[in-house]
């Protein structure tokens, strides 16, 4: 495995955690100003960027079908949860 397929697959599991960190945290603070002040932007921008960056690094890996796994799982994340953490990033940094 080359090492942009590694880091890709890296990237990929940041973000993933950063998700399930997301929905445990919003789910056990309920809805306290602590954690949008503090946590809740960062987490955000981890479940939008870490996908980027491990799509990029997968179409520079070595050819095979680890490239071609990491480019879909990326790519899915990113149009499955990305959408959804950008409008919330929105709503918290700009207002309804």
């Amino acid at each position: 495995m080359s090492k942009p397929n590694a880091f890709s697959y890296v990237f990929f599991f940041i973000g993933i955690t950063a998700l399930i960190a997301f929905y445990i945290f919003e789910y056990i603070f309920g809805s306290p100003d602590y954690f949008y002040t503090h946590f809740h932007q960062g987490i955000l921008m981890l479940i939008v960027v870490m996908p980027i960056f491990g799509f990029g690094l997968a179409l520079y890996g070595a050819r095979g079908n680890l490239r071609l796994i990491g480019i879909a799982l990326n790519a899915i994340f990113l149009v499955a949860f990305a959408p959804l953490a950008l409008f919330k990033l929105w709503i918290t940094s700009f207002g309804w």
